[in-house]
Parts: structure tokens; C-alpha cells; sequence
């Protein structure tokens, strides 16, 4: 029987070693550490769907903000709010809580991350945002557009934590 063999033992180690460089750059990778305006990817955990994954935008929140609820666009560049409203443009979801205005706050922007729900929400739903930032199943009025972060990739009731794919747009009911 004839072996082949595509990588040589000597490109055998360099694929490993740069695989383990690699890795190692991408540990080195600290949300947290991110600067202000900066993206930065999520670590990638592998596993049950639901785990947060996709791009973070470091930013400045113009109020204190609860982790998992949806961000809307601030007064400039720099800053988001929290969304009060469907009709508002949804940008993403802030991924931790904060203190008080001006304060450095991650948000998820594509990807899949976890949101706290405000009524009940069955998979599938394209979601949008109450007066209180949290998600909720667009209306169902025929014709009338809604902005929506995305899509539920759980089904649960208010005050639950599901995930939800991020898909920013205006399906119609």
C-alpha cells in the first residue's frame, strides 16, 4: 500500500508552529483592553448555540446601560444609547453593564449574543426593542415596517436571557 503524503516532516513543523503562533495571537486579543472606537472579535467558544461570538465596538454609553439589552445610536460618533423604541435604528447589543454616562461599554455588533427579552418571544421571531432596550417579537400589522436587531434563536418569556442571531434591518409584518 503507497502513502501519500501531501506536507513534508519539516513543513509538518512549520505548520504546527505557526498554528501555535497563531493561537497565541489571537489569546493575546483582550476585549477589555480594546481602545476607544476599536473593534475586536469575541473569543469563539465552541459548543451549545447561544454563546457569544461575532465583532465588538468599544464605545462610550450616554447613560448607564444593563448587559444583554439592545443599543441604539448616540448624539455622535463616539457614543450609543439605550434603544426606548422599534422605530429607533438598532445598531447592536451592549455586552456588560455600566455605572454612569461616559463610561466604556462592548457592543456586540454581528455575530450571535445573548438579550434579555421583555414579553415572550418564540424562535424564529425578528426581534426589536420595548421602551426599556429589552426584546420583543415585531408587530404584526400588515405593511408596516419595524426595526429589528435580529433574529430569536430561543424561544423564552420576559426577563429571560436567550440567544439571538444579529441581523440589523426593517422586515415588514
Amino acid at each position: 500500500m503507497r502513502n501519500f503524503s501531501f506536507i513534508s516532516k519539516g513543513g509538518l513543523a512549520v505548520c504546527v508552529l505557526l498554528l501555535f503562533v497563531g493561537l497565541l495571537a489571537i489569546a493575546s486579543v483582550s476585549p477589555a483592553a480594546s481602545t476607544m472606537g476599536s473593534l475586536a472579535c469575541a473569543p469563539i467558544v465552541f459548543g451549545m448555540m447561544g454563546q457569544t461570538s461575532g465583532v465588538e465596538k468599544s464605545v462610550k454609553c450616554t447613560a448607564a446601560v444593563s448587559a444583554f439589552t439592545i443599543a441604539k445610536f448616540g448624539a455622535d460618533d463616539d457614543t450609543l444609547s439605550a434603544a426606548t423604541a422599534s422605530t429607533e435604528d438598532l445598531i447592536g447589543i451592549f455586552q456588560h453593564d455600566t455605572a454612569a454616562a461616559g463610561d466604556e461599554v462592548r457592543v456586540m455588533l454581528t455575530g450571535i449574543s445573548k438579550v434579555v427579552l421583555g414579553g415572550t418571544v418564540t424562535r424564529g421571531n425578528w426581534l426589536t426593542s420595548d421602551a426599556n432596550a429589552k426584546a420583543v417579537a415585531i408587530g404584526a400589522v400588515a405593511g408596516t415596517n419595524y426595526n429589528s436587531i435580529g433574529r430569536a434563536l430561543a424561544s423564552g418569556v420576559a426577563g429571560d436571557i436567550i440567544p439571538v442571531l444579529l441581523e440589523p434591518g426593517r422586515p415588514q409584518g
